[in-house]
């Protein structure tokens, strides 16, 4: 996935994706990576509050990924 977000003053871009690899019929390893980098004046501030953020919204996601996953295998 890719993304350009626009404001008045910034601009923010970002990429990222999430893979799903089946390991055993019970198991799968799920890889999430997002980075958002954001211009403009206040832009290395936002980079680094964007730094924590990012990183508890990939692990977030990547645990709702697996959990949908789980649920799929028992149906």
């Amino acid at each position: 996935m890719s993304f350009e977000l626009k404001r008045k003053n910034e601009k923010y871009i970002g990429e990222g994706y999430f893979e799903a690899k089946a390991i055993n019929r019970n198991k799968t390893r799920v890889t999430g990576f997002l980075e958002i980098n954001a211009t403009g004046p206040m832009g290395t501030l936002a980079n680094t509050l964007f730094k924590k953020a990012v990183q508890i919204t990939d692990e977030e996601m990547t645990v709702a990924i697996s959990s949908k996953l789980e649920e799929f295998t028992r149906k």
